[in-house]
């Protein structure tokens, strides 16, 4: 026995479409795709957060650095001063602060290894007529500097 095949007449209005979208998958992806661009300000908005406050941390632990200086050194004259640090006399010991790797550390008579400052990419200093200039750059790129009194001679190495 031969199958015969049958031809069936299916009328344009009723023929199924299987290419495409539906119209509720359209509205679904839509909506999918709006929802992502109506987050994108909050995510930006967070992120800038979170730089402000690392700024802020670094802000803080910079004055704390001076706030220290000022406090240990009071009227004790800078005694040498090179180009990534400085050092003066206190009670007869020579207190030094220096970039090490990352860090500024503080060293009396050249033992011990106190970080006072953390995640510092640059660090100068550079004496001029009356002044110690510090100059410090964080990882973060944030910029600090200021000027202390030389008060009393100096030499440069």
């Amino acid at each position: 026995m031969e199958k015969q095949s049958v031809n069936k007449f299916v009328s344009p209005s009723s023929q199924v479409i299987e290419n495409g979208f539906t119209l509720i998958e359209a509205l679904l992806s839509l909506l999918a795709v709006t929802s992502i661009f109506s987050l994108l300000p909050l995510a930006l908005q967070v992120e800038q957060k979170i730089i402000q406050a690392s700024e802020v941390a670094t802000s803080t632990e910079w004055h704390i650095f001076l706030k220290q200086l000022e406090e240990e050194r009071k009227n004790y004259p800078i005694s040498s001063v090179t180009p990534d640090g400085f050092c003066f006399i206190k009670d007869t010991k020579e207190v030094c602060y220096s970039k090490y790797q990352s860090i500024i550390r503080k060293q009396v008579e050249g033992r011990g290894h106190e970080p006072i400052l953390t995640e510092i990419e640059a660090f100068q200093t550079k004496a001029s007529a009356n002044y110690l200039e510090i100059t410090a750059v964080s990882k973060a790129h944030h910029l600090f500097q200021t000027k202390i009194p030389l008060q009393g001679d100096q030499k440069d190495e």
